[in-house]
């Protein structure tokens, strides 16, 4: 009985080894098979606000009463083989300006327009001023697609000094908060054992 219980056991254990064996096998093969794989993050801006890096790009092209918000968008290609066929797709209409390694491109544009092909390992920036009012939501349906597929744009978190500024201000005051309950615990608990 015991032998036959050690005979299962270790069919079980070759079984599993098998399989263990074949999913690393299997993730490997996803991994370094040379998947074309890209990403894109970027954040937007009130036009009011554009932040001083970019202020010669847009003050001396952009100066206008038409354009109510700015997006900067950074795409990378993370994988091996180039994207191909890259469209940058948005509900926003306006003005773009691309920002390849070696080239600008700059065109008005209503929806959509073709970033071309990207490189293994290099990154392009899209600059894009809309006529629609600054909105998370827009900025949430801002995907780039290209021969093999999609993928979203992920927001990139941007903080200015005043950001800093309010949430020490709220550590503070959470801080104070919380030592003057404890002294005015303390008090009272040694008022009560004085009585």
């Amino acid at each position: 009985m015991e032998e036959t219980k050690d005979k299962i056991w270790s069919a079980i254990g070759k079984i599993a080894a098998v399989i263990t064996a074949f999913g690393v096998l299997v993730t490997i093969y996803i991994q370094f098979k040379g998947m074309t794989k890209g990403d894109a993050e970027g954040v937007y801006y009130p036009y009011e606000t554009v932040p001083e890096y970019l202020l010669d790009t847009t003050s001396k092209q952009f100066k206008s009463d038409k354009y109510n918000s700015f997006y900067e968008v950074t795409i990378t290609n993370n994988g091996d083989n180039p994207l191909e066929d890259l469209i940058f797709e948005s509900p926003l209409k306006g003005f773009y300006k691309i920002i390849y390694p070696d080239s600008t491109v700059s065109k008005p544009f209503n929806v959509r327009f073709s970033l071309g092909n990207l490189r293994a390992s290099y990154e392009i920036k899209v600059l894009c001023w809309s006529e629609s009012l600054p909105s998370s939501k827009l900025f949430d349906n801002i995907r780039v697609t290209h021969k093999n597929g999609s993928f979203k744009v992920a927001k990139r978190i941007t903080y200015r000094l005043a950001d800093f500024f309010s949430l020490f201000m709220v550590i503070l005051l959470f801080a104070e908060t919380v030592v003057f309950r404890n002294v005015s615990l303390k008090i009272q608990q040694d008022m009560l054992k004085k009585n």
